[in-house]
Order: C-alpha cells, then structure tokens, then sequence
C-alpha cells in the first residue's frame, strides 16, 4: 500500500499506535562492599516510565531504508518532539511493526536519548494504524437496446415507437 505514496503524500498521513505500550528505563541493580566490609546490594530503580496509549495519534518525522525494507520514525510526544519511535516494514504482514531489539531476554527500543524496555499486552508486536477508505474507481455504463426490425421502404417514415407497436399489435411471438 505504501509503495504507491509519494514521500509528500506520507508526510500527510496521520499515523495510529495499534496498542497499548510501557517504555521502561531503570537502572540496575548493584552489589559493592563499603568502606566497613558490608555487602551493600542495590535494588533495581525505575528512572522513567512512558505510557503511549492505544490509537494514540502520531506524525512522521523522517523514513529510510534499513536492510532493503521502508523505516518509519514517528512522533507521539507533543511536549517532547525528540521521542520517537521507529517502525519497519513488515512485508508479510503489509505494516510497519515496532523496531525492537532483544537484550537480556527483554524486548528494547531506543525513544528520546536513553534505551527502554517495552512492554504491552496481548499476541502480535505493536503496529501501526491507518485510516484507509474504499472508494470505487470502476464507472458503469448502462444503456437499454431498443432493438432492429425488418422494415418495407414506405414504413421507415414512421417513427420507431410507433413502428414497434404497430408490427407487434395483435401478434403473438413465439420461440
């Protein structure tokens, strides 16, 4: 479907998230020995939490190719316009999917300056959405035959109306 559009006509499109998601940056945890010998063991601390909510509405801030498929970079932050998400063309599928890296077993993508975890709920990777309307390009022409019949030379002065009541009154047709 994207193929078709100029990069003009993209930059109009009014981009959709397809579910819910939870970006996460935390710190990790730590284990040191102070000064006195004791083991002091620090627990995970989440930094910053970013919610993005279904269907919440975004605008292409730039695309390029990577690996010979479309990457779109979106933006969903009105008050910060350098978070942006990246998605990437999924053939198959005929959309562009989050772009998510696998680290320690966890789903991460970069989003502003800092590299999140991602979390949201439910099968398939979120997406993003369109709204596409069918329209019919097809055009019909319609035209009623009003037929031909064998005339003498001394009726073609007759109108053809007349003509077909005429020759068809009082007669029966059969096959």
């Amino acid at each position: 479907m994207f193929e078709k559009i100029s990069d003009e006509q993209l930059n109009r499109i009014q981009f959709y998230l397809s579910k819910r998601i939870t970006l996460t940056e935390s710190m990790p945890g730590a284990v040191n020995v102070n000064d006195s010998g004791v083991i002091i063991i620090t627990e995970e601390a989440v930094l910053k939490e970013v919610t993005i909510r279904s269907e919440t509405a975004g605008v292409l801030s730039g695309c390029k190719p990577i690996d010979g498929r479309m990457t779109l970079i979106i933006g969903f932050d009105e008050d910060n316009k350098r978070s942006e998400l990246r998605f990437i063309e999924n053939r198959e599928r005929e959309r562009f999917e989050l772009m998510m890296a696998i680290d320690d077993g966890l789903p991460k993508t970069s989003y502003g300056d800092a590299i999140y975890e991602i979390s949201y709920q439910g099968p398939g990777i979120p997406h993003l959405l369109v709204i596409t309307e069918q329209r019919a390009t097809n055009q019909r022409e319609a035209r009623v035959v009003r037929g031909r019949y064998i005339i003498d030379m001394e009726d073609e002065a007759v109108p053809e109306e007349e003509y077909t009541r005429k020759s068809l009154s009082g007669r029966r047709l059969t096959d």
